[in-house]
């Protein structure tokens, strides 16, 4: 009876995965992400500009998307720092200038700082 031995291999994103981001330690879809701005940070009421925002350990996620104060957007990753996001236009029943708290969902975490987007009148 004959025995085979499959040897596969690893793309270098799979392994930085496995391995952890920046070569070792916790893989990169268990560390929380982080946001350290939005740019722009102020925009019209109606929303519908693309805004980015900027941080890190956003990349080798399964689901990615952006808490907007309590609206859940989904987003497109530029890369490992950078997200991009169409920003909603202002809640009925608030009125501009109204600032609103941002965060990045990754997996099942959720960036600990937020970073605020602000509506103009």
């Amino acid at each position: 009876m004959r025995r085979y031995l499959w040897v596969g291999c690893v793309t270098a994103g799979l392994a930085a995965l496995l391995a952890g981001c920046g070569g070792g330690g916790t893989p990169c879809y268990k560390q929380t992400p982080f946001v350290s701005r939005i740019v722009p940070n102020l925009g019209p009421a109606a929303g519908g500009q693309v805004v980015q925002i900027v941080g890190g350990k956003f990349a080798n996620r399964q689901k990615l998307q952006v808490s907007w104060n309590t609206v859940i957007l989904d987003c497109t990753l530029v890369d490992d720092s950078h997200i991009n996001v169409v920003v909603p236009a202002l809640r009925a029943g608030r009125t501009a200038p109204d600032s609103v708290e941002v965060r990045v969902l990754a997996n099942d975490l959720e960036s600990d700082t937020p970073v605020f987007y602000t509506y103009a009148p």
